[in-house]
């Protein structure tokens, strides 16, 4: 009775619900895909019978692992190869960064230089804007108008949204 209790207790809190409805929606959307995924790489597929000699749909191999670990230059041009490009890259901007956000910031706090606000303002403004306008911005930044005949429908289009409004008007089914 005691432990029927503090349940009950638990989810008189508000935050308390919210929290078990958002951690059980992170093992639905997020750790059962992800299990799937890994129990997908130690099965045979019916697409690779012809690979992986004497197997069956659905039978334990290592076959995938022993391909992208073990399987020497095939190995290291699908896994160690970019591997090590990732690495060198972060390592890189990583150290990039400090430099640069290190040495603004020591100039910002220690020093009395002009636009100081300004500096502080532009280094805090990635943080505050959304990536998926910083996405939008990069995108419209770039567009060529070479390819716009062939523009993805997910992109944004040029026409203003009144046009946009008057296309969907005109193109309604009557």
């Amino acid at each position: 009775m005691r432990f029927a209790n503090r349940i009950k207790y638990y989810f008189r809190k508000p935050h308390n619900v919210i929290l078990v409805v958002l951690a059980i929606t992170l093992v639905f959307l997020t750790l059962l895909p992800l299990a799937a995924l890994i129990r997908d790489t130690f099965i045979v597929h019916p697409s690779e019978i012809m690979t992986v000699r004497g197997a069956k749909v659905n039978d334990f191999t290592l076959f995938h692992w022993r391909k992208v670990f073990f399987d020497g230059t095939k190995s290291y041009k699908l896994f160690y190869e970019p591997l090590w490009n990732t690495l060198k890259v972060s390592l890189f901007s990583s150290i990039l960064a400090i430099i640069i956000g290190g040495s603004f910031a020591w100039l910002i706090t220690r020093t009395n230089i002009c636009f100081k606000s300004f500096i502080s303002v532009v280094f805090v403004f990635p943080y505050i804007m959304p990536s998926w306008t910083l996405a939008m911005a990069w995108l419209n930044f770039f567009r060529n108008r070479l390819l716009e005949e062939h523009q993805d429908c997910l992109l944004p289009s040029r026409e203003s949204p009144r046009q946009i409004g008057l296309h969907m008007v005109y193109f309604l089914p009557v």
